[in-house]
């Protein structure tokens, strides 16, 4: 492999990993927003349960 070679292979290596960590981010973004607005929904039954 020559040196073209192997910067164009390392370039695509590059952008994959710079995609793959996006699509990770936003999975985990996706994930804490379920998780946070499940937390909510429970201290909002818990304050409306304990109201009566």
């Amino acid at each position: 492999m020559n040196s073209e070679e192997y910067k164009s292979l390392k370039e695509n290596a590059d952008i994959l990993k710079e995609n793959a960590l996006a699509k990770c981010n936003l999975e985990v973004n996706k994930a804490r927003n379920y998780y946070e607005g499940y937390q909510q929904a429970i201290w909002d039954l818990m304050k409306y349960v304990k109201k009566d």
